[in-house]
């Protein structure tokens, strides 16, 4: 059958037989994620092919492949499902059709279910990981953002960006002290990436809340300093415009606590400086810095 498929199918192409009879035998015999079909004539095989044989998975899963590639998604999508009975065991399969229910239809439960199928079946694919993360996030399932933070403590050699979201995964779950721990591992540069060193204020505000909250006013001030800083192994350098006006704000209060207004004066000086829009989440605490530095210049200290 596949001998005179080809044949008739280049006939009407115009090429030669043995080209598309070869490629069809042998996307056929190959695992299916050792192809992806490009040529016209392979997608015209592809459709005939499935013109006499419904029962084809891995022509479905090849073909919808290239449609979704040249958008076509919903027929796409429609030849994944009716492949998948057949291809259960084949990770990118799930992959594909959980990345198409979220981008293409927004079904988040349909998406997250195919994606937790694909790194079941391929736990060692670190970019499902990333996935799921995002989808969990979105869907507020905290208790599973927690379950798959420690089958991430699991991978063998973690990308660093895998890295770097367990340490956001950590300051979204509150578990800051660990957040802080975490960051003491070595981590790559990312270019124009503020996100991680936002994991890395969130998580030292964390702890330092703690310790104010516990009356431990000296260790605070000591971690809202190191907020302050910009450590080579996290991989993110010193901006020319800060925004470290919260970090500021709180260091100052924490300062006046303990009776050292010159400290809090110059803390709340520094985040006044800073300059974000009305709206801005940094915003109230150039505001609240500017009360407390005005309160002060009523008594001749600031």
């Amino acid at each position: 059958m596949i001998g005179y498929l080809a044949w008739d199918i280049c006939r009407q192409l115009g090429r030669s037989p043995s080209e598309s009879e070869s490629w069809l035998e042998q996307a056929h015999a190959a695992a299916p994620e050792g192809v992806f079909p490009s040529r016209l004539e392979e997608i015209v095989t592809l459709r005939r092919v499935l013109e006499h044989d419904m029962s084809d998975a891995k022509a479905r899963y090849y073909l919808g492949c290239f449609l979704y590639a040249h958008e076509q998604f919903e027929e796409a999508i429609g030849l994944w499902e009716q492949a998948l009975p057949a291809l259960q065991g084949f990770a990118v399969l799930h992959r594909n059709l959980g990345l198409a229910y979220w981008h293409r239809r927004g079904d988040l439960p349909a998406a997250t279910r195919e994606l937790e199928r694909a790194m079941d079946i391929a736990p060692s694919d670190q970019e499902l990981y990333l996935h799921l993360d995002f989808l969990y996030k979105a869907q507020g399932l905290v208790d599973a953002r927690a379950t798959l933070f420690e089958r991430m403590r699991l991978l063998t050699a973690p990308r660093d960006d895998v890295h770097k979201r367990m340490v956001i995964m950590l300051v979204d779950l509150n578990r800051h002290r660990e957040a802080v721990r975490m960051l003491e591992d070595t981590f790559v540069p990312s270019e124009m990436d503020q996100s991680f060193r936002n994991a890395f204020v969130t998580a030292h505000l964390g702890v330092a809340r703690g310790h104010e909250q516990a009356g431990r006013l000296e260790e605070a001030i000591a971690i809202y300093k190191r907020a302050l800083t910009y450590p080579a192994n996290v991989g993110t350098g010193r901006p020319l415009t800060t925004c470290d006006a919260e970090v500021l704000y709180r260091l100052g209060c924490a300062c006046e606590r303990l009776g050292r207004v010159p400290e809090a004066i110059v803390a709340w000086q520094e985040a006044a400086d800073e300059h974000h829009a009305h709206g801005d989440p940094l915003f109230p605490y150039i505001q609240m810095s500017l009360d407390k530095l005005n309160r002060y210049s009523e008594l001749g200290l600031a």
